[in-house]
């Protein structure tokens, strides 16, 4: 049996590792400026203005969920999409940090 390394990594590390991550593809960065340009979405519309299947545009909101970018709803008709202005906030407050240690 292999030992489990604890890890010394913060909420805070990991939060920004999300971030990152959720940021490194060129879709999910058209899919905030599409949501941005639109104020609320849909997955379906996603896809069709990224010419991508609805599975790949759904794997991208994932990430981008999954580090609090955005704000989905679901009902039984639709899923609405929008931007998360907190997730936005605590990225530039990253950025800020890293800027401000010269």
């Amino acid at each position: 049996m292999g030992i489990i390394k604890e890890n010394n990594y913060s909420q805070d590390d990991l939060s920004f590792a999300l971030l990152g991550r959720a940021l490194a593809h060129p879709a999910r960065k058209r899919i905030i400026d599409i949501i941005q340009e639109d104020r609320i979405s849909t997955s379906v519309v996603l896809a069709k203005r990224l010419n991508l299947s609805i599975k790949a545009t759904c794997d991208h909101l994932i990430k981008l969920r999954e580090a609090k970018l955005i704000l989905d709803h679901y009902s039984i008709h639709f899923h609405e999409i929008r931007l998360n202005p907190i997730g936005f906030e605590k990225l530039e407050e990253y950025i800020e940090k890293i800027i401000n240690l010269k």
